[in-house]
C-alpha cells in the first residue's frame, strides 16, 4: 500500500515539474526581444505581385520593424489581419519561435488574367476568380480579356473575398451565368491547358455577351460562341489545331468558328 502511495506521489511531482517547466519556458521565450524578422513568400505561379518589402510595410507603417521588441508585445493575430486585407495574399501566417525570430509566411495569389472593362479599368483574375487592381511595379504577362465589359463587372467594390468553386471550371455553363463568372470558366480552362495557354493570349467579349479567342500565332479569330459545351468546343479546337492547321498554315484562314455542335466553320482571307 505505501509503495502505490510513495508511486502515486512521485507520479504528481513528476506532472508538476513538467508543467512548471514548460510554464517557465513559455514565460521566458515571451519575455525575450525579438531579434529579427523572417519573411517568405511563396509564389505558386511565375507572376510576382508582391515582394519582402511591401510585406514590411503591410505590417509595419511606421517603417519601424519588430527588432528588440518584447515577444509577448507582438501581436501575430493582428499583424496576420494586416496582410489578409491585401488582394494579392491568398494565405498568410505570423509567429514567433524561441530563438527571438519572427517568422512571417505568405502564399500569394495566382493571376490567370487581365480584365478591361470598355470604360478602360482593369483588373487581374486569379484561380479563385477574385478580382485584384494592378500594381504598375510588377508587370504581369497573362490572358487579356476585353471588349463588351461592364465596369461593374471588375469594379473593385463589387468584389468579395468569396472564391469561385472549381467545379466551375469542369462543369457545363449555361447562358444565364454572369458575365465574370463566364471569363473565369474561359480563363480557367486556357490556364489549366499548356497547349492552350502557349496558343491564346487573348479572350474578345462581343457585343452579344460571346467571346472570341485571339491567338498567338496566326492571322485568325476562333469565333468561340457562349460558355455552354466549353469542354467540347476546346477539345474540338485543339484537335484542329494540331492536325487541320499544321497542314494549312496559321495564316489560311481569318476566322475559325466552333460554336457550333459537331462543326468547324473556317473562312480564309
Amino acid at each position: 500500500m505505501l509503495r502505490k502511495i510513495l508511486i502515486f506521489i512521485a507520479w504528481i511531482l513528476a506532472v508538476g515539474l513538467v508543467v512548471f517547466i514548460t510554464a517557465f519556458v513559455a514565460v521566458e521565450h515571451h519575455q525575450k526581444l525579438c531579434r529579427g524578422m523572417e519573411i517568405k513568400i511563396f509564389y505558386t505561379g511565375s507572376q510576382v505581385l508582391l515582394k519582402q518589402e511591401d510585406v514590411f510595410r503591410l505590417l509595419f507603417k511606421n517603417g519601424k520593424g519588430p527588432e528588440g521588441v518584447p515577444l509577448y508585445k507582438i501581436n501575430t493575430s493582428t499583424l496576420e489581419s494586416r496582410l489578409k486585407t491585401n488582394y494579392y495574399i491568398l494565405q498568410a501566417e505570423v509567429y514567433h519561435t524561441t530563438d527571438g525570430v519572427v517568422h512571417v509566411d505568405i502564399i500569394q495569389r495566382d493571376p490567370i488574367a487581365r480584365v478591361i472593362s470598355e470604360g478602360g479599368k482593369d483588373r487581374l483574375m486569379d484561380k479563385e476568380g477574385m478580382m485584384m487592381p494592378l500594381d504598375e511595379r510588377y508587370p504581369v504577362r497573362v490572358l487579356v480579356v476585353n471588349g463588351s465589359i461592364p465596369d461593374s463587372v471588375i469594379d473593385k467594390k463589387e468584389q468579395t473575398h468569396k472564391p469561385f468553386s472549381t467545379s466551375l471550371i469542369s462543369s457545363d455553363s449555361t447562358k444565364n451565368d454572369p458575365l465574370n463568372i463566364k471569363i473565369f470558366r474561359l480563363a480557367s480552362f486556357i490556364e489549366e491547358s499548356d497547349f492552350l495557354k502557349a496558343q491564346i493570349s487573348q479572350i474578345y467579349v462581343t457585343p452579344s455577351m460571346e467571346f472570341e479567342l485571339i491567338p498567338v500565332v496566326g492571322r485568325h479569330v476562333v469565333v468561340f460562341g457562349d460558355t455552354t459545351r466549353m469542354r467540347e468546343k476546346f477539345e474540338k479546337l485543339i484537335i484542329f489545331y494540331k492536325k487541320g492547321l499544321v497542314k494549312a498554315g496559321f495564316d489560311t484562314y481569318k476566322t475559325i468558328n466552333i460554336k457550333y455542335k459537331d462543326q468547324v466553320i473556317c473562312s480564309k482571307h
